[in-house]
């Protein structure tokens, strides 16, 4: 994957502002005060209490590793399904991203199913691990991340 040009990521952080069914918050390191990232929880529908998705991207991989999605992502998801009153959270993560993929089992999703070479990557086709998480697991899981 080849990282987004200035324009195209200027393009995409403008959508999501202007996401009616999303919501997006920037992950900020607190002794630079600078924002390192984002997490969301996007195609939310309020009449079946669900976020179809939930993402995490810190830019720089030098900071992955640190704590700063783990961290985010229990702040998101407790905004969901406190704030929100959301039932449930789920997202699609690319099998072989095993980093990802232990983050979201350490706070409590759990896989539901693959979808079988579903994303053509690198002229690869990869299949795509879905995960879901119910308020009452967010709720005995708060201290796993």
């Amino acid at each position: 994957m080849k990282p987004l040009s200035e324009e195209k990521a200027k393009a995409a952080f403008n959508q999501m502002l202007n996401d009616p069914d999303g919501v997006y918050f920037g992950i900020i390191k607190k002794d630079e005060e600078t924002i390192i990232g984002y997490v969301f929880l996007a195609d939310i529908s309020t009449s079946h209490k669900v976020a179809q998705e939930f993402g995490i991207v810190i830019g720089d991989k030098d900071l992955w590793g640190h704590g700063f999605g783990g961290e985010a992502a229990k702040l998101i998801l407790e905004y969901g399904f406190r704030r929100l009153k959301l039932h449930r959270i789920q997202l699609k993560v690319l099998d072989f991203n095993k980093r990802a993929n232990r983050m979201y089992s350490r706070l409590g999703f759990v896989e539901e199913g693959v979808q079988r070479e579903a994303r053509l990557l690198d002229g690869k086709w990869r299949n795509v691990v879905l995960m879901g998480m119910l308020k009452k697991e967010f709720e005995k899981c708060l201290g796993c991340v």
